[in-house]
This record gives structure tokens, sequence and C-alpha cells, in this order.
């Protein structure tokens, strides 16, 4: 059997931000004694963009340091996955999933430090998106196009998206974020 992925892009389901409230209040339940903030991120955040059938939740901490090894024992106890294997590369994120079933395949729950890179780039991006219809088309061609491909990894179709996506981000960023230097 192969290894191979192949990754399906369907069109945008409006039931995508409801199933996204639900996971965030369900994770609020979970994390409620932690100082927090939730944001819907990614394709499934965008309307009218085409996504991957997996909500990705960030979910920024005003304490990193302090808080992120409760917050793994909580959600890991919750029956989220937690991911470790980027932590080397990205200290500052704790990384979990959690496969489902129906509208959608799964979720993705990126956790950052508050007012960080990881955090301000990708509010920015999404926001952008929602703001410039144009730009969220051309990104899901992109995306359509590449999902055309049998990829050996998942992460090496999120990376031949980079390409389209650091531009958008980095126009983003002087919309949203003007006086924010990346550290």
């Amino acid at each position: 059997m192969s290894n191979q992925k192949i990754i399906t892009i369907v069109d945008y389901d409006p039931q995508w931000p409801e199933i996204y409230e639900r996971e965030r209040d369900f994770i609020e339940g979970i994390i409620s004694g932690l100082d927090y903030r939730i944001e819907h991120i990614g394709s499934t955040s965008v309307k009218g963009l085409g996504a991957k059938p997996v909500i990705d939740i960030l979910l920024e901490l005003e304490d990193f340091d302090k808080d992120s090894e409760k917050m793994v024992e909580l959600m890991a106890e919750a029956g989220y996955n937690y991911i470790d294997t980027f932590e080397y590369t990205m200290p500052y994120r704790r990384y979990f999933n959690k496969k489902c079933d129906g509208v959608i395949t799964g979720y993705h729950i990126h956790s950052v430090q508050t007012g960080g890179w990881f955090w301000n780039r990708h509010i920015a991006f999404r926001d952008y998106l929602r703001e410039h219809d144009d730009v969220r088309d051309e990104y899901c061609r992109v995306k359509k196009e590449l999902s055309k491909k049998v990829w050996d990894d998942k992460n090496d179709y999120a990376w031949a998206k980079t390409e389209f996506i650091v531009p958008v981000q980095e126009k983003a960023m002087k919309v949203y974020f003007p006086d924010y230097e990346k550290g």
C-alpha cells in the first residue's frame, strides 16, 4: 500500500463557521482556567473559499511559557491528539488534531503566544482573503491545481502553497499589523 497522499479540496460549505463555533465552545470548556483567545483560521474561515474539509483553530495563550504544558494536558485528556513533531523547529507552537466524520474530516488546533508572528500572520492572511475576493479566488485556483498532484506527505502540499501565501501574507501584515516586526 502506498503512503502517498491525495489532497481533496471541496467547495465552501456554509456550515463550517457553525462547526467551528461548536468546537470553540468545547475547547473553551476544557481550558476555561487559562488566559486565552480563540480564532477560526485557514480556508474554512473564509466565505467562498474551497478547502480541505478541516477546521483550523488558532488558540492564543497570554502566557504561553506558563500555560502551554497545562493546556497540552487538558487538550489530550479531552481527546485531542497532541503532535510534538514540529516542536523542535517551532518551539513557540503546540499542535493538536482530532479526526471526525461528516461535513468535516477533522480539526487542527495551533496554540501560540499572544501577539506572536504565527498568530499575526495567520490572522492577517485570513482577513486579507476575506476582504479581497480576487485574491481568495486565485488562492482557491492554486489549491485546486496543487490538489491534482499526489503527494508523498501532506506537508509537501502545504509547502507548495507557500509561493502564493508568502507575498499575500506580507501585504496583509502591512495592512493589519503595520508596526509589527518579525522577531
